[in-house]
């Protein structure tokens, strides 16, 4: 035994490979390309949700945060075009106008 490599005995054949040929047949972007990270859910709703980006902050209790960090939470995520998650026990009446997208449990 070596710090690298593996014994050949131990070493998968051809027969253990799965290519998957959907990947293969889209090549990955360039770190250096645009991606779009524009989410919608429910494009057919009457109000779909659109989100700029697939990420929200996450749930948070009530009163494990002060009211300015839950204002501050709710803004930034405003301004990066997504939610915040209220948590549980509600959310702070100052936070609500700072994003119009809040997700309640």
């Amino acid at each position: 035994m070596t710090s690298m490599g593996v014994p050949r005995h131990l070493l998968p054949h051809w027969d253990d490979l799965q290519i998957m040929v959907a990947q293969m047949a889209t090549k990955p972007l360039l770190e250096d390309v645009a991606v779009g990270t524009e989410l919608v859910i429910g494009p057919q709703a009457k109000k779909p949700l659109k989100l700029k980006i697939p990420l929200f902050v996450s749930d948070m209790s009530f009163g494990a945060l002060s009211e300015e960090a839950k204002v501050s939470l709710a803004t930034g995520a405003e301004l990066a075009g997504t939610g915040i998650c209220s948590g549980e026990g509600g959310c702070f009446q100052k936070s609500k106008p700072q994003t119009h997208v809040t997700f309640t449990n």
